[in-house]
């Protein structure tokens, strides 16, 4: 017991280090993003209008009641948390305990390119963070009580996931997969790993049927949750939404970094797979049952791949942001295992030397990520506090006037010159000030705007038509503004 007890605090202490040295940055950094500009001022909660009610009940218990109050960093904190409990779990599932291999676990599942947005968020964090871990443990929980009890908790436990944040369910999928692999790879026996793949499914439908039952119905309201959240088998949807994710997630590897890196890793991983085929069908004899476990593992890494985006392809209106593609969590996760796995008898101390570029590259984009975003939040800050007071000058009255904003802020120095080293930070660095409603909530943090709006679609064609230089009152370096009857028409000035 004392042996145990002295490995969980070499891996506490290890995995703690790898997680809090990657997300230092977010974790100090100041400024909103996106939604906490109005949850900040505002103190609402509204995730169970998402079809995320669980959501809500966890951050209005951790501030205590309503309103939300910002209490960063402490979810981020907390979502670290998670991270380093399940990838005890991890570690214990996949790598037998191994106290280094586990800690690289841990920081697997939290380095995921596209886990930096939500990461990001002062409020969303923690929950967002939490059903990844859930389902993450759902997928590999493995119990020696009857298949009905395993299905029910499975099955309680997807619930939560989804009632949490929705596209998690996707890495589900992706560690139902890499289980399957994992006890291949251990020669499991065929009725082993078909029961074990039969409980998981079994657990997912239920859990898919009694979430949008008895949940989605009662909780989805609001234009914007309907309308993303709507399903469809149409072909022409499918495609049109596989090819923008597709589009989306490829931007990671416009960095020749990524791009050479993965290349290397998808090699490795093709070699495991074929192996661990292989032997299996070497061992157990080229039986159907053989064969199906056989063709799963080969498939196995674009079944991963397409686990990014995953069951958000059969949304009418998917939201296209790289918050949703949590998935890709688990790609990351089975880089990891498929080095340690090719290299677990042999050169074992190769394995985290051969992941090391990886994750050297992935905190050196989490940290330029930091440094471009704080550089874009103080630029915009300074921007919205000087359009705050060329509206004071004008005689800007709240309750008679109104604001049109349209065009982009421009790109902090710093933050273009990171784009250009990391193009996906474009998907990831939001501006604020542009043509929509945080744009808005911005200005509101400016203590004599508060009250104003975004105006409705015919107010802004009304403005705009009557937009000419004899009515522009200034002409800023970032922005110009001019004065159309009741409107404030600012106009900014994007530099890409």
């Amino acid at each position: 017991m004392g042996e145990m007890d002295q490995m969980t605090r070499n891996y506490l202490l290890l995995a703690s280090f790898f997680c809090l040295f990657y997300t230092f940055p977010l974790l100090i950094s100041d400024g909103y993003y996106i939604d906490d500009l109005g949850r900040s001022i505002h103190g609402f909660a509204h995730w169970t209008a998402n079809g995320r009610p669980a959501a809500d009940m966890i951050m209005i218990l951790l501030n205590a009641g309503m309103p939300l109050t910002d209490t960063s960093p402490l979810p981020q904190l907390m979502a670290v948390m998670v991270f380093i409990v399940v990838g005890r779990h991890v570690g214990k599932t996949f790598f037998d305990g191994n106290t280094l291999l586990s800690a690289l676990a841990a920081l697997s599942l939290i380095a995921s390119p596209y886990l930096l947005e939500n990461l990001s968020y002062r409020f969303d964090a923690l929950t967002m963070s939490l059903s990844i871990a859930l389902a993450i443990f759902s997928a590999t929980l493995q119990t020696r009580y009857a298949a009905a009890i395993e299905i029910s908790f499975k099955t309680a436990l997807l619930i939560l996931v989804l009632s949490l944040y929705q596209a998690s369910i996707n890495i589900y999928l992706a560690f139902t997969v890499i289980l399957l692999v994992h006890q291949a790879r251990e020669n499991l026996a065929p009725k082993v790993i078909f029961s074990t793949l039969l409980k998981s499914l079994a657990a997912l439908a239920l859990g898919v049927l009694i979430y949008s039952k008895l949940i989605v119905r009662k909780t989805i309201s609001g234009s914007y949750s309907i309308e993303h959240s709507e399903a469809t088998f149409d072909i022409h949807t499918l495609f049109a939404n596989f090819t923008a994710y597709n589009a989306q997630a490829l931007g990671l590897f416009k960095n020749a970094g990524f791009l050479y890196l993965f290349a290397l890793y998808l090699a490795l991983i093709v070699i495991l797979v074929g192996i661990i085929a292989v032997r299996y069908l070497k061992n157990n004899g080229a039986g159907i049952a053989t064969l199906a476990i056989a063709g799963a593992i080969l498939a196995s890494p674009p079944l991963l791949l397409l686990s990014t985006s995953g069951v958000l392809l059969f949304l009418k209106m998917p939201v296209l942001s790289p918050r949703v593609l949590v998935g890709f969590v688990s790609v990351i996760f089975f880089i990891l295992y498929g080095v340690a796995s090719l290299f677990a008898k042999r050169y074992r101390s190769a394995a985290p030397l051969l992941v090391l570029p990886l994750f050297m590259l992935l905190t050196s984009l989490a940290y330029s990520y930091s440094a471009a975003l704080q550089k874009q939040r103080d630029l915009e800050t300074y921007l919205a506090r000087r359009i705050s007071e060329d509206l004071y000058t004008l005689k800007y009255d709240v309750k008679r006037d109104k604001v049109i904003i349209t065009g982009k802020a421009p790109y902090a120095v710093v933050t273009a010159h990171s784009i250009e080293k990391f193009p996906i930070l474009e998907a990831l660095i939001q501006r604020n000030l542009i043509r929509w409603i945080w744009s808005y909530t911005a200005l509101e943090h400016n203590v004599f705007l508060q009250g104003t709006k975004m105006p409705p679609q015919q107010d802004f064609n009304l403005a705009l038509a009557g937009v000419t230089q004899e009515n522009q009152v200034l002409d800023r370096d970032m922005y110009s503004i001019n004065e159309v009857g009741i409107y404030k028409v600012i106009s900014l000035k994007e530099n890409r």
